[in-house]
């Protein structure tokens, strides 16, 4: 499934900018450090699910998860629906991408 490697290493990116434009706009080390970190590892993620889906596609989809509780409860905490919108929205148009993908390479249907 070469299409959905390749939306995991842009997502990564995705996350890696947003990490920089949080440092950028606001000074936050954090936003960099997590971002940065958060996004190579899918960048990497999303090289190793060609030849191992299974472990690059589950960690993937479990970094998405934990990216949308974090932002979820960010926006809960400030009430400002940036960054906390955009994350999430790109999250989960990532996690429906994964299993999807999933349920296309499997062969099996949703319940």
């Amino acid at each position: 499934m070469p299409w959905l490697s390749i939306a995991v290493i842009v997502y990564g990116i995705a996350v890696a900018a947003g990490g920089v434009m949080g440092f950028a706009m606001k000074g936050s080390v954090a936003s960099l450090v997590s971002g940065g970190v958060s996004g190579i590892l899918l960048m990497a993620l999303g090289v190793i699910s060609k030849d191992n889906p299974k472990f690059g596609f589950g960690i993937s989809a479990g970094i998405a998860l934990a990216l949308i509780g974090l932002f979820v409860f960010r926006y809960l905490q400030t009430k400002s629906p940036m960054p906390a919108f955009g994350v999430i929205g790109l999250s989960v148009v990532m996690l429906v991408l994964l299993v999807v993908g999933h349920f296309m390479k499997s062969g099996t249907t949703a319940p």
